[in-house]
Formats: C-alpha cells, sequence, structure tokens
C-alpha cells in the first residue's frame, strides 16, 4: 500500500496543562504529516479523557471544557486528514495533499468505555469481539498442530482444556500462547 505506520499511545499526550496536551496533539498530526501517507494509529484513546490526574481534581464543568477542547483540536486535525485524503485535481491523479494523507484509527480496550464526543470523531465504529470457547479450540488446535502432529488425541484434549481456560481471549493472544508452550 506504500503506506508509513504510526503509533501512538494516548496515556503518552497525557498532562496536566490542557495546552500541552492539545500542543501534544498537533505535534503527533504534524509527524503524521511528514510521514504521509500514513496509518496513525491512535492507542488506548479513552485515556485522553480520563487519564490526566489533573483532569481528575478539577471541577465538572473546567473538566468537561477541557475534554471538549481537546475532542475539538483531534476532530480538527481528523476533518483535515479526512479533507485532504478525498481532495483530488482535474486529471484524477493523487494531488500534492493525497501525497500526505493521514488515515487515522484507534483502538481502546473496550467500545463503551469511549464517550459519545470522543467516538463522534470517527465516522466508523468497529467492534472486535473475542471468540468464544468453540473458536478458541479451533484456534488453538490450528496452532498447536505443530507441536502434536502425530497424536490428535492428546492435540484435542489440551486444546479443549485450554479453550476452557481462556474466555476472553483474541486469537493473537492464542497464538501466542501457542508459540510461547512450544
Amino acid at each position: 500500500m506504500g503506506l508509513h505506520y504510526f503509533e501512538v499511545d494516548c496515556w503518552e499526550l497525557i498532562s496536566h496543562k490542557e495546552e500541552e496536551m492539545v500542543s501534544q496533539i498537533q505535534e503527533v498530526f504534524k509527524i503524521a504529516e511528514r510521514k504521509g501517507p500514513c496509518l496513525l494509529h491512535l492507542k488506548h484513546l479513552n485515556s485522553l479523557e480520563t487519564g490526566s490526574p489533573s483532569f481528575q481534581q478539577q471541577q465538572q464543568q473546567q473538566q468537561q471544557h477541557s475534554m471538549n477542547r481537546i475532542v475539538m483540536e483531534l476532530r480538527n486535525h481528523l476533518k483535515k486528514s479526512f479533507v485532504n485524503s478525498k481532495s483530488k485535481n482535474n486529471n484524477d491523479k493523487v494531488d500534492d495533499h493525497n501525497k500526505r494523507s493521514i488515515f487515522v484509527f484507534a483502538s481502546d480496550k473496550s467500545l463503551d468505555d469511549i464517550s459519545a464526543p470522543l467516538r463522534a470523531c470517527f465516522h466508523q465504529e468497529l467492534k472486535i469481539e473475542s471468540p468464544d470457547e468453540s473458536q478458541r479450540g479451533e484456534i488453538l488446535q490450528w496452532t498447536l498442530t505443530p507441536s502434536f502432529p502425530s497424536d490428535p488425541v492428546s492435540l484435542f484434549a489440551l486444546s479443549s482444556s485450554l479453550s476452557y481456560r481462556t474466555g476472553g481471549f483474541f486469537a493473537a493472544d492464542l497464538i501466542s500462547l501457542s508459540a510461547k508452550s512450544s
């Protein structure tokens, strides 16, 4: 695809001062623009709302004002990157803005933890559920097969036992577990 990947842990953007947080968000987008075209991954998005100790100590009204300012800053940068990705010249070739497009996505442990104003900054939402016990068993059988090539009974017993005890694990967790146990 020819895109750079730039990952930012939003916990690193947390500051005791609203101005510093806004400045850090601006800096993240400046870096992403220089790396463009770029996939910008904002990890732990909810931390922008809950991470700052000073936010937690402020009065409710001032906290809401600060959060609104941070959300507006994020929204402005997202809108700018969206508009730039849509702009084209008359020859339908990618223009200079498109060469520097930023494609932004964010993640957090739970979609429900992210406030409506912060979620509204994004055009799409994707919720990835963890596999159920049966699906975890299949993933484990697939990843453990190299360790038990000639003993399908042991493989089935182990994968069944592990799938029962790994509720909430995602495929990557199960693959990592299998790799470390081999």
